[in-house]
C-alpha cells in the first residue's frame, strides 16, 4: 500500500488509472520525483494534481494517450500504464530479476506458473523474457506440446544463471553473518514415508529457527527430475544410478523383516533365512526393495526369492499391508521405525545381517548446494544421528 502522503498523482500511476499526472508548463509548477516499488514516476506537487492532466515520467516510455487543456496552465501529453506494465519497465535492466524468472519458466515449463511463483501476472513474466531474449540476441525458449522448453541456448543460459541467483543469494547470507537465519524459499524432494514418520515431525524445530524461510515439500516414492521440479535437495535412498548429481551420505540403515505378532502367531516365526520360503510377503517394487535378499552370518551368505502375491509401488501401501495381516515385508528400518518400538510389527531373524541402506541428500547436476540446502541437510542428519551431529541447523 503506498503510504498517506504519497502524491495523488503518483497513487493513480500506481493503481493503473488512465488518469493522467499533473505536469504544468508554468515554471511556477515545480515537478517532483517519487519511487513506489522501484517505480519512477514525475508529477507535480499533490496540491497541484487534477485529475486527466498529467505526464508520467519519459523515462518509463509509456502511452501518450492525449492532450486538453484547462483553464489553469497547459497540460501536456498524458500518459497511462498497467500495474503490469510498470513492473516490467522498473524491472526491465534488473538482470537477476529477469535471470529468475526465465529460471522459474523453464523449471514449471509455463508462463503462468512462473508468474505464480513471482506473485505477478502472466503478461509480466512472457514480456519480462522477451526482453531478455531480446538483450541477448538468442531464443531461449520453444514451446512444444509439452508446455515451454529451454533451446540450447537456453539451457546453456539457464545453468550460468541458476549459479548467479544462488551466489547472489549466498552472497547476502554472508553479508548478514554466519549466525543469521535463512529466507527465502527451499524446495525439498523426498519418499513419502520416510518424510512423514521422520522429518514433519521435527520440521517446526527447523522452521522456528529460521522464521524467514519457506519450504515446498515435493513427497514421492519414486525419484523426481531435480531439475524440472525446481528441487534444491533431494533424499533418495539407496544406490544412485544418475553419476552426475552432486552427492551427500547423511545415513544408513539397515534392512529387516517384520509382520505383526498375529500374522507369526497364525504362520509361525521363522528361525532361517530358508524359512521365508513359506510365508507370504509383501513385496516393495521400488528401488531398494524387491524379491531378491542376500542374508549374511559368520561368512555365510543365503540367497532368498520372497513369494508374495502382492507387490506394492509405495512404502504406505506396504505398512497397511503388513498391519493387516497380509504378511511379511523386508524393508529398511526407517520404514516401521515407530511400530517397531511400540511393539504394532516384530522384527524377525535379527542375528542375520541384511544389506544395509544409505540416505543421501542429492542436489542439481552442476549446481553448487547452496546454504539453505546444506542447511536442512545438517538437520536432517542431525536427526537421524543426533550423536554424531551438531545441534545447529
Amino acid at each position: 500500500m503506498l503510504s498517506r502522503d504519497f502524491p495523488l498523482a503518483a497513487k493513480e500511476a500506481w493503481y493503473g488509472n488512465k488518469s493522467a499526472l499533473a505536469k504544468s508548463s508554468s515554471s511556477a509548477h515545480r515537478s517532483k520525483v517519487y519511487t513506489c516499488q522501484k517505480f519512477l514516476v514525475r508529477a507535480v506537487r499533490a496540491t497541484e494534481f487534477r485529475r486527466g492532466a498529467a505526464t508520467v515520467a519519459p523515462v518509463l516510455g509509456l502511452r501518450p494517450v492525449r492532450k486538453e487543456t484547462v483553464a489553469t496552465p497547459y497540460i501536456d501529453v498524458g500518459t497511462y500504464s498497467t500495474r503490469s506494465d510498470l513492473f516490467l519497465r522498473s524491472m526491465s535492466m534488473d538482470r537477476l530479476v529477469a535471470m529468475e524468472a526465465f529460471i522459474l519458466v523453464v523449471d514449471t515449463g509455463s508462463f503462468s506458473a512462473a508468474a505464480r511463483r513471482l506473485h505477478v501476472g502472466q503478461p509480466a513474466v512472457s514480456k519480462l523474457v522477451a526482453q531478455l531474449e531480446e538483450r541477448l540476441g538468442v531464443k531461449l525458449l520453444v514451446r512444444t506440446t509439452r508446455g515451454l522448453t529451454a533451446t540450447e541456448a537456453g539451457l546453456n543460459y539457464y545453468e550460468r544463471a541458476r549459479r548467479s541467483i544462488e551466489e547472489a543469494d549466498e552472497a547476502e547470507l554472508a553479508a548478514r553473518g554466519a549466525g543469521s537465519s535463512l529466507t527465502g524459499k527451499l524446495r525439498v524432494s523426498a519418499a513419502v514415508t520416510f518424510a512423514r514418520i521422520h522429518l514433519m515431525p521435527r520440521l517446526p524445530e527447523f522452521l522456528a529457527r529460521h522464521p524467514g524461510l519457506e519450504i515446498d515439500f515435493v513427497l514421492d516414492d519414486r525419484n523426481v527430475d531435480l531439475v524440472q521440479e525446481g528441487i534444491d535437495v533431494g533424499l533418495r535412498m539407496g544406490r544412485l544410478a544418475d553419476s552426475s548429481l552432486t552427492a551427500r551420505r547423511i545415513a544408513s540403515v539397515r534392512h529387516v523383516v517384520v509382520g505383526t505378532p498375529a500374522y507369526f502367531a497364525r504362520a509361525g516365526e521363522p528361525t532361517a533365512p530358508a524359512e521365508l520360503s513359506a510365508h507370504q510377503a509383501v513385496i516393495y517394487a521400488q528401488k531398494g526393495g524387491g524379491a531378491v535378499w542376500i542374508f549374511r552370518r559368520d561368512g555365510v551368505e543365503i540367497s532368498v526369492t520372497l513369494e508374495g502375491r502382492l507387490r506394492v509401488s509405495a512404502a504406505e501401501g506396504v505398512r497397511a499391508a503388513v498391519f493387516a495381516g497380509a504378511g511379511i515385508a523386508i524393508a529398511s528400518e526407517w520404514m516401521f521405525a515407530p511400530e517397531i518400538v511400540d511393539g504394532t510389527v516384530k522384527a524377525v531373524l535379527q542375528n542375520w545381517e541384511l544389506p544395509h541402506i544409505d540416505l543421501w541428500a542429492v542436489f542439481p547436476a552442476g549446481r553448487t548446494a547452496t546454504t539453505k540446502a546444506r542447511t536442512f541437510v545438517s538437520f536432517v542428519q542431525e536427526i537421524l544421528n543426533p550423536s554424531s551431529s551438531g545441534a545447529n541447523g
